[in-house]
Formats: C-alpha cells, structure tokens, sequence
C-alpha cells in the first residue's frame, strides 16, 4: 500500500472515498480522535492508499464547521 501525496483528497477517488467514509464514520464527539482513524482505514481498504490524519482533518475542517457539528 502506498502513500498519499497531499492532494489525493483533492482527486475525484480521494474525495469520493473521504465522503463515502463519513457516511460510516462520523469524527465528532468524545471519541472523534478514534473515529478519525477509522475514516483513514475506511480509505486505505478502499482505495489502498494510506491519508496520514492531519490531512484527514485538514480536509474535514474545509468542508465542515466542526464547532457546529459538536454542538448536536
């Protein structure tokens, strides 16, 4: 498995992995440190490609308001 460079989330397969993790896997909450992780070996098993967490996360805060998801 390799690694991903800083714009595999950015490429239609990225992106559509990424979405179709948060479906499963929602990183908010008490334990969205974990379910973050999770989301990275949803993507790996799809696409074999390894997203290290920070750019999960960095993609995550662009596309969502993480403050607002906490507050539900």
């Amino acid at each position: 498995m390799s690694e991903g460079s800083p714009e595999f989330l950015d490429t239609i397969a990225g992106e559509s992995a990424f979405f179709r993790a948060l479906c499963d896997i929602r990183p908010v909450g008490l334990h969205r440190e974990f379910n973050m992780m999770a989301v990275a070996q949803h993507i790996r098993s799809a696409t074999g490609i390894y997203v290290p967490i920070e750019e999960l996360w960095t993609k995550f805060r662009s596309c969502y308001e993480e403050d607002i998801l906490e507050g539900f």
